[in-house]
């Protein structure tokens, strides 16, 4: 049976960040440290302007400087924008333990992540300038590309998900689960804005409907 989603649920789902003091080292290097000085985590920067998340718990995060100026406009030149690089890895990784993930884009522009669960992610441009996704992750194999006629496609073993334009223009969603989304240009060009491009958009999407 065919299920449609109400756009307002996708958008109240948010990440409810918790407020954390966060102070400066003699090397300018970001510190916390939780009121019982159990948890403590850091954020450093190399002399190739990398920087290394590591916390009290084994984690370990890096990223190369190449993927920060492409990703994170304003992290070297903005203090809060690092602060707030900070927090949201904080709070992402305070609740786990021994995780490893390394977050680069090499010489020829290609981005990849990957991480001690031996998941990972590629992206890349294919002839015509469009981003290609392929990796690992916990559903298996899976990959994001444009067809001949430019919608967005992304497959998982047997599961697969659409995104393309419909005769009024506007971009409809639908998957192997059937489901379906349409959205106004108004609320697609925000929700693009919001998540970077309409590649990563789709991804949301994916996580949110096709593997609930």
């Amino acid at each position: 049976m065919k299920k449609f989603f109400s756009l307002f649920l996708l958008l109240m789902v948010s990440y409810g960040l918790h407020a954390q003091h966060v102070e400066k080292d003699i090397f300018g290097d970001l510190v916390y440290a939780s009121k019982d000085q159990v948890y403590k985590a850091f954020l450093k920067r190399d002399i190739f302007n990398n920087l290394t998340f590591t916390d009290s718990n084994n984690n370990q995060v890096h990223y190369n400087h190449q993927y920060l100026v492409s990703n994170y406009t304003g992290i070297f030149s903005n203090e809060k924008v690092r602060m707030d690089f900070f927090r949201d890895l904080l709070y992402v990784n305070r609740p786990r333990a021994g995780y490893q993930a390394t977050y680069e884009i090499d010489i020829f522009g290609a981005t990849s992540i990957t991480d001690n669960l031996k998941r990972g992610l590629k992206i890349e441009k294919d002839i015509s300038g469009h981003l290609q996704y392929s990796g690992k992750g916990r559903e298996g194999n899976f990959s994001l590309e444009r067809n001949i006629h430019g919608d967005l496609e992304y497959s998982v073993g047997n599961a697969r998900a659409y995104l393309k334009k419909d005769l009024h223009q506007r971009w409809v969603y639908t998957d192997s689960q059937g489901n379906t989304l349409e959205f106004s240009p108004k609320t697609w060009e925000m929700l693009k804005r919001r998540h970077k491009n309409e590649e990563e958009l789709m991804l949301h999407l994916v996580h949110q409907f096709l593997f609930i």
